[in-house]
């Protein structure tokens, strides 16, 4: 059983793919704590001309201490001049998360998202989960599209072999779901706010080919999962008829 201390948690690990790779420039070298405490780092080359970026810190902590290592975020609220900025105070459209030994000074970049420093995006609270697996952190995000696209932007990490690995918890949302269901119904659109990791299960609203977009009238199912080794899949799904 892994130890690790629960600190207070905001957007932690995140997707370096979202960064062009040309442009990206902060995963070398290492930077002083009190440095990142304060201020943004540079994550592209043009950052480096003070004049181009406008960057604020809009929180900085302690995310998680976990097998002699410990990990940081910094939310930044980062934009370019020309850009319109957000009417929220508290969105913060990039993250940073850092790396440390125990009781060092110096961190180290672990990943960066900031999705091209786009207002659509933003990160929020994460959660630490309990599994039968080790820790698992849930990273919720939010962007571009309407509730029953939001769960995109959801990511969960597994701490395996020192590191957090990514697992594919939405690859199942591209199965073929008719044929767990009766003829003529289908599942609803993927709501994330209906899906709990832990117990392994999803419960959403079933609907009807004749059911308009807001009315699912076909009952609602309750589908469980196992682990392919870093892929969640389908176990079986439970039918619960209307009664209307």
């Amino acid at each position: 059983m892994h130890k690790y201390t629960n600190v207070r948690l905001t957007l932690l690990i995140v997707i370096a793919s979202c960064v062009p790779a040309h442009a990206q420039i902060t995963t070398v070298g290492s930077w002083n704590i009190a440095e990142v405490h304060s201020a943004c780092i540079p994550i592209e080359e043009s950052d480096l001309d003070a004049e181009s970026r406008e960057c604020t810190v809009a929180e900085f902590d302690k995310v998680v201490t976990i097998d002699k290592q410990t990990f940081y975020y910094a939310l930044y609220r980062d934009f370019l001049p020309q850009d319109r900025q957000p009417e929220k105070e508290t969105h913060s459209n990039v993250a940073v998360i850092f790396r440390g030994s125990i009781g060092s000074g110096e961190v180290t970049v672990f990943h960066v998202r900031n999705h091209l420093r786009r207002w659509f995006y933003s990160y929020d609270l994460p959660r630490l989960l309990d599994s039968d697996r080790g820790p698992v952190l849930h990273l919720p995000g939010s962007g571009l599209g309407d509730s029953r696209l939001q769960f995109s932007y959801d990511e969960y990490w597994l701490w395996r072999d020192d590191t957090w690995v990514q697992l594919d918890v939405w690859g199942w949302t591209n199965s073929w779901l008719d044929e767990y269901l009766p003829a003529g119904l289908n599942l609803d659109r993927i709501h994330k706010s209906d899906f709990n990791l832990p117990s392994m299960q999803y419960s959403g609203m079933v609907r009807r080919s004749d059911d308009c977009h807001t009315c699912a009238t076909g009952g609602s199912a309750t589908i469980s999962f196992e682990w392919d080794d870093l892929v969640l899949k389908i176990r079986n799904v439970e039918y619960f008829p209307s009664t209307k």
